[in-house]
């Protein structure tokens, strides 16, 4: 192989490094934007839980109420 040739070669590979290393650099980003994302999606899920949890205490205490109001209309 002559001189150029290998040049050649040579600026092939360091392109390709740069590549790649352009890639890695991308797909780290988007770990980045993927794990934002996921922590996001996590603390809106909490946050429904926590509402959830909220509504159902209160659904109990209505369904405690009504139910203790039919029992006084019931003896009445």
């Amino acid at each position: 192989m002559s001189t150029h040739e290998n040049g050649s070669e040579r600026g092939r590979v360091e392109g390709g490094t740069d590549g790649i290393a352009d890639e890695i650099a991308k797909l780290e980003s988007r770990v980045a934007e993927l794990e934002a994302a996921t922590e996001a999606l996590r603390g809106y899920a909490g946050s429904v839980r926590s509402v959830d949890r909220e509504v159902e205490r209160r659904a109990d205490l209505a369904l405690a109420t009504a139910e203790r109001l039919q029992r006084r209309l019931d003896e009445e």
